[in-house]
């Protein structure tokens, strides 16, 4: 591979650090506030999300666990005599 030496009338390519289109504004300022509070508002969303989240399953098992029972107890007492056979014959 040969090497490129030029021929000496390309413009030199300069690149100082901090004058690119991605240089870093000041530090603190009013952007920064608000980024801190959107940050606190998603934070507080999720949390407000997840516990509904927990009040809705208990909110499911409150309906759901009563009826269970209820059906259960209804099934035990109409079915005495099958049960009691059933558990007299584990034993």
């Amino acid at each position: 591979m040969g090497r490129y030496t030029g021929s000496g009338n390309e413009p030199e390519i300069l690149i100082e650090p901090g004058n690119g289109p991605y240089r870093r504004r000041s530090p603190g300022g009013l952007g920064q506030i608000v980024r801190i509070i959107l940050g606190f508002c998603v934070l507080a969303a999720v949390i407000a999300g997840a516990l509904l989240l927990v009040a809705s399953f208990f909110t499911v098992l409150a309906f759901v666990v009563p009826v269970l029972l209820v059906g259960g107890l209804i099934f035990a007492l109409a079915n005495r005599n099958r049960l009691r056979t059933i558990i007299i014959r584990r034993r």
